[in-house]
């Protein structure tokens, strides 16, 4: 079953459990002075961890992630409590408790770290990140998500400076794990942020030539993700892919060319690529129409 209880802290959590272990898995690239706290707490007395060896990840072993096993006021308990307090790596980690040994532990998500892909490959696929349990959660059914956590006490991600139950399990596993396998759907709502993301850096290198005023990545992504939430409040029942191209061309045409009646009246039909391609050949052919158009009214134009 999924969880809906209060957050706990870190500390509850490993004396509250009724299973043999506390657990985090942590993803430890790109967090400032990990290095530096690592080389000290990992080789303290009563350290217990391993890396979770991936095979993709072999020949980059400080990009493995690391699973501790926790107790009150041990190294790794300390670790957490500082990773805890770093700006954004409370995402790289995720809580557990088991009655998993240290090689059923690893065994259980080496399983869940590689996926089937909608376009047929199995690829590694980071189940253990927070942010991509979070979502990935949202889209299985009772019957997945059991199965999923099979052989758990309970699987927590972080809130804050605490944790939130995402599940509660059962003390016996599956005897196998079937493969995650990725719908179209599920690929979709996965990829999505990393994708507009990348969106927002295309922007900028397409649109830094043409601007002599000095604006920065950051000022681009403000002004897209902005845009993208307005669109996708106007346009309710439009895809994301449709809602993302509506708010690129926001570049082209102004901040609130999407609401010009006459691009509303070429929505009509829910066709929404088909009415950015009407429109646009309206905007060339109808000089009085391309005169409503702020082109360049979130930056200054190039002087001429």
């Amino acid at each position: 079953m999924s969880g809906n209880a209060q957050p706990m802290l870190m500390h509850q959590i490993i004396s509250g459990r009724q299973s043999h272990y506390c657990y985090a898995l942590i993803e430890p690239f790109d967090i400032a002075r990990f290095d530096e706290q690592w080389s000290v707490l990992s080789t303290a007395p009563g350290a217990q961890w391993r890396s979770l060896p991936i095979a993709s990840l072999a020949s980059a072993p400080g990009l493995q992630p690391l699973l501790l096993r926790l107790s009150d006021g041990s190294p790794c308990e300390t670790l957490m409590l500082w990773l805890l307090q770093q700006p954004g790596a409370d995402q790289r980690c995720i809580l557990f408790t088991t009655w998993f040994d240290w090689q059923q532990v690893i065994a259980f998500w080496l399983q869940r770290t590689e996926a089937l892909y909608p376009q047929g490959i199995v690829a590694p696929f980071n189940s253990f990140s927070a942010p991509i349990l979070s979502l990935l959660w949202q889209t299985l059914g009772d019957e997945q998500q059991q199965s999923f956590v099979a052989g758990l006490e309970g699987l927590y991600l972080p809130e804050g400076a605490a944790w939130r139950l995402l599940a509660i399990g059962n003390q016996v596993a599956e005897p196998a794990f079937e493969q995650i396998q990725l719908s179209e759907q599920q690929y979709e709502l996965l990829t999505r942020e990393s994708r507009r993301e990348l969106q927002s850096q295309q922007l900028f290198l397409r649109l830094q030539p043409y601007h002599r005023r000095e604006f920065s990545p950051a000022d681009v992504r403000a002004v897209y993700f902005d845009t993208l939430q307005r669109v996708q409040q106007q346009f309710a029942d439009a895809d994301a892919r449709s809602c993302e191209i509506m708010a690129q061309r926001r570049f082209v045409w102004g901040k609130d060319y999407f609401i010009h009646p006459v691009f509303l009246a070429l929505c009509t039909d829910g066709d929404y690529r088909k009415a950015l391609r009407r429109f646009q050949q309206k905007v060339c052919n109808d000089a009085a129409l391309g005169r409503d158009m702020d082109f360049h009214d979130w930056l200054p134009p190039l002087e001429q």
